[in-house]
């Protein structure tokens, strides 16, 4: 039942979603600076997003990072795994928001996208463990 492996992404994708949001649209008001069309930018964002929840996914689900760590450091590791790739792709092709690559800046940004997709990686554990006992009550304790 793949099901249980979707919906956590999805709503990890979501998680993620709505703080880079909250952080670029609230926070550091960044929405108002860009110059292509806003439509266009939240649904590439909106993909962008389900991507980083797939790949939480993936790394989640890799047995690597199962047999090798306990779940809170699996998801602290994974969260910081797609975080800095993120920030390093959105850096890499000059996507990122804030035109000056001044250190304090870049170091402050990569913090951010790296508590994100922490955020979103508990996202995802937690609700596919919820998922995963809904499906099989055995289980549970």
């Amino acid at each position: 039942m793949y099901i249980r492996y979707f919906i956590p992404s999805l709503f990890a994708s979501i998680v993620m979603y709505v703080l880079f949001y909250f952080w670029h649209g609230s926070v550091l008001n960044d929405f108002i600076r860009l110059d292509v069309n806003l439509n266009l930018f939240f649904v590439l964002s909106a993909i962008t997003y389900f991507i980083f929840g797939i790949s939480i996914m993936f790394f989640h689900r890799m047995e690597f990072f199962i047999y090798n760590f306990p779940a809170w450091l699996r998801i602290i590791l994974i969260g910081t795994l797609v975080g800095i790739s993120a920030y390093a792709i959105s850096v890499v092709l000059p996507v990122s928001v804030n035109r000056t690559l001044i250190l304090k800046y870049v170091l402050f940004d990569l913090i951010w996208q790296i508590f994100e997709q922490i955020i979103g990686s508990l996202a995802y554990y937690f609700s596919y463990v919820a998922i995963s006992l809904f499906y099989h009550p055995e289980l549970r304790d």
